[in-house]
């Protein structure tokens, strides 16, 4: 049963009490709250809550007649489930296309010219003065995302400019795609900035593919080479459309 009911909060997409109330209907019928309560040790005050949520999910049915719970078919839980999958799928192939196709147009620009009023690409030697004051100066937050595999990367020049927020609440995140780059990463900051107080979040996830750093709105995104000869150039921009979704796609990978 155990097995079972990690399965059903995996696959479904549900947290523990919604999981548990969700298999005790299956395996015992339609319940009242007090009948779910006995079942699962969860308090009414809990399952009420819980109870509303795996019914917007139509996981669970009311029957007003006789104050019991119904589980859902578990074919339309299931089918309801997948289209709303399928859903936010086709919304994030959309928005990656377009993101696509809006970076192609820089591509195929001359990398010395303003693409457009606030945007450039250039080497990273020429921006990094101006990434490093952007990092000190951040009011809200700072999302960095590095694709790597290799835990030679060096944070110390960025981990300098962050000391000095020591006095200001700016979250600050680190989004990874290699365990051990993050492992490494947190050993690192630990001892970096125990000091001044400052919270770091670290993640990992391997479906990060760019790397790319999020200061309040202004992006810069790294275009590393193949090549160890290719010099990595960087994007920086104010434009909001492309902030935005850089911003969502950090979410959505810090999420998952």
């Amino acid at each position: 049963m155990a097995d079972l009911l990690s399965q059903i909060k995996k696959n479904f997409n549900l947290n523990l009490n919604e999981a548990k109330i969700y298999l005790s209907l299956i395996t015992n019928g339609p319940l009242s709250v007090s009948e779910i309560a006995e079942q699962t040790n969860i308090s009414k005050s809990r399952i009420y809550e819980t109870l509303k949520k795996l019914e917007i999910k139509k996981f669970v049915i009311k029957n007003s007649n006789d104050k019991k719970l119904w589980p859902a078919p578990p074919k339309e839980s299931i089918s309801s489930m997948l289209a709303k999958e399928r859903n936010l799928l086709i919304e994030k192939e959309e928005k990656l296309q377009q993101l696509s196709d809006y970076l192609t147009e820089f591509w195929r620009k001359s990398l010395s010219e303003e693409i457009s009023p606030g945007a450039k690409i250039l080497p990273f030697k020429e921006i990094e003065y101006y990434l490093e004051k952007t990092l000190s100066q951040a009011q809200r937050y700072i999302d960095i995302a590095v694709s790597t595999s290799t835990t030679k990367v060096d944070w110390s020049k960025i981990g300098s400019s962050l000391r000095k927020l020591r006095d200001r609440r700016v979250q600050i995140r680190y989004l990874v795609n290699d365990d051990n780059v993050r492992a490494h990463l947190e050993l690192r900051l630990k001892r970096y900035f125990q000091d001044v107080g400052l919270e770091v979040e670290i993640k990992s996830n391997p479906q990060l593919r760019s790397s790319f750093i999020l200061i309040d709105d202004i992006l810069f995104l790294l275009f590393t080479g193949n090549y160890t000869s290719l010099e990595t150039l960087v994007l920086q921009t104010l434009e909001s459309d492309l902030s935005s979704t850089f911003k969502w796609l950090y979410d959505s990978l810090w999420e998952n």
